[in-house]
Order: structure tokens, then C-alpha cells, then sequence
């Protein structure tokens, strides 16, 4: 349902009369923190700050819709599979988020949108070995490709010079009950 109101959107905004300058394209590299101050990829266990970190592939569209708002769909995925820790398994990670983006300054906008975060986890069955406290434990692995999503609130802020764009998106899910929190942080490159 999310996806298809988005490919709507995307006709709507590119069959209007707008300029060719209004649309902004932009396309870059991110890196997106994953699970903030909870998820450890750590074979010790350790937390850290931000998390597991993961490259990203990205690409945000800017399109206008009133004077100082612009609707903004965004994508971002891992390129290459990324290994567990103990090597069970593979996964990647993809998100497409439909925005609402205010310009706070000319240079400067926040942004308020709605999102679905999909996990791929790519794993051919058996078990780990992890450490569970002070003790090494076995925990079964899938047998098969696994792809859990979830819908998660996106908060954030971009900053534009030039064709050049840097974004902080926060991104909360699980806001009734086990709350997450990832983090991407982006640099991008206008190409419309």
C-alpha cells in the first residue's frame, strides 16, 4: 500500500507544470546506525554508541508541492551482504520512506514522513555459537531467506549547497512498545 501511494505521487508531482528546476533528483552514498544504544555487532557483546553500522546506497527525490514544502520520497539499501558476527548468517537493509519536507532557511529543511524498514536476512540453517554472558550458547539459524519489515516515524534535516545535499534522518519504530531507533546520515549528489 506504501509503496503503491508512492509510484502515485511520483507520476502526480512529475505530471504537473512545474519547472525542471523545482524537481531535485539526488543520489550518494549513507551510513545508516542501526538499532542505537541496543544492538550489538560485537562478538564480546559490547554496545556501542551508535550501534551496527552498515553502507548505504541512496537516492531522495525533492518535488514541490506548496511554497515552502516539498514532498520527498527516499530510498536507501546495503549494496553488498553484510556478515554476522559469528558468520551464521548474511543480511542487508533497505528502507523507503515517503516525507513532507518545511524549508526552515533557504539552505536548511526538517523533514516528517512515514516509512517501511525491510531486513534481509540470507541464512542456510544450522547454528551459532554466540557468547551469552559468560557462557558460549547455541542458537538455531533459519533454514531459509528470512525478510521481517517493519513501518517506522522519520524525523530529519537537510542541508543543500550548491547540487550537494548532507541529511540526518531518524527513524522510529515501535513506538507502542519495543521502541528502536536507526540513524542514516547521508551525502548526496543532485543529478536532476
Amino acid at each position: 500500500m506504501l509503496i503503491r501511494g508512492m509510484i502515485f505521487l511520483l507520476v502526480y508531482f512529475f505530471s504537473q507544470n512545474t519547472y525542471a528546476f523545482d524537481r531535485k533528483i539526488f543520489t550518494g552514498i549513507g551510513l545508516l546506525s542501526k538499532q542505537i544504544g541496543t544492538l550489538s555487532g560485537a562478538p564480546s557483546g559490547e554496545v556501542g554508541l551508535l550501534g551496527s553500522n552498515y553502507f548505504q546506497i541512496v537516492a531522495t527525490g525533492y518535488f514541490p508541492v506548496f511554497e515552502k514544502f516539498t514532498f520527498s520520497p527516499s530510498f536507501s539499501g546495503t549494496p553488498f551482504a553484510t556478515s554476522s558476527p559469528e558468520r551464521g548468517e548474511d543480511y542487508r537493509m533497505y528502507s523507503l520512506a515517503s516525507r513532507l519536507c518545511y524549508e526552515i532557511i533557504p539552505s536548511m529543511d526538517a523533514k516528517l514522513g512515514v516509512g517501511l524498514f525491510a531486513f534481509q536476512i540470507l541464512a542456510g540453517g544450522g547454528a551459532a555459537i554466540v557468547n551469552n554472558g559468560s557462557t558460549p550458547t547455541s542458537f538455531p539459524l533459519p533454514g531459509s531467506n528470512k525478510y521481517p519489515t517493519y513501518f517506522f516515524l522519520n524525523l530529519g534535516l537537510g542541508y543543500e549547497k550548491k547540487n550537494m545535499r548532507l541529511d540526518t534522518d531518524v527513524m522510529i519504530s515501535g513506538l507502542a512498545n519495543r521502541r528502536t531507533t536507526n540513524i542514516l546520515f547521508s551525502l548526496t549528489y543532485g543529478i536532476i
